[in-house]
C-alpha cells in the first residue's frame, strides 16, 4: 500500500497530534542532541508522530535519523528508501512538514510551529 502525502493530509493531521500534549508543548532534543524521529523505540518530535501515524515502521528510521524531511522525500537514496517503505508525498506537503520541522527544532512549541505554517495571519 503506497501512503501519498499530500499539504491537505499534512494541514489536517498536525493538530491531531498536536492535541495529543500539553497546551504549549515545546520539543527537546533527547539528551540536548539532534531531534529525532525515534527515540527509545518511541516517536520524537513532531515529524516523526506524524509519519508512524501514517504508518511509518518505526525501525526503518534507524538509518534516517539525523536527515532532514526534504532530503527524505528529494533526495535520491532517501527518497528510494521512503518509497521502499510505501511513502511518497506532494512537494508542498513537504514543504510544510519541514517548516514546522525548522520551527520545532529552533524551540517553538508545537502549536506556534504549525500556526505559523498554516495561519500565518492569525497573532500568537
Amino acid at each position: 500500500m503506497i501512503v501519498h502525502i499530500t499539504y491537505g493530509m499534512v494541514r489536517d493531521d498536525l493538530p491531531l497530534i498536536i492535541e495529543t500534549k500539553e497546551e504549549g508543548f515545546t520539543y527537546e532534543a533527547p539528551k540536548n542532541d539532534t531531534c529525532l524521529y525515534v527515540h527509545e523505540g518511541a516517536p520524537s518530535c513532531l515529524i516523526g508522530h506524524y509519519l508512524i501515524d501514517l504508518g511509518f515502521p518505526i525501525d526503518a528510521f534507524d538509518e534516517l535519523e539525523g536527515v532532514g524531511i526534504e532530503s527524505l522525500f528529494h533526495e535520491n537514496a532517501y527518497k528510494v528508501l521512503m518509497e521502499e517503505q510505501g511513502f511518497t508525498a506532494d512537494p508542498e506537503a513537504v514543504y510544510a512538514m519541514s517548516k514546522v520541522q525548522d520551527l520545532q527544532d529552533n524551540g517553538y512549541s508545537w502549536e506556534t510551529a504549525y500556526g505559523r505554517v498554516f495561519e500565518p495571519d492569525i497573532d500568537e
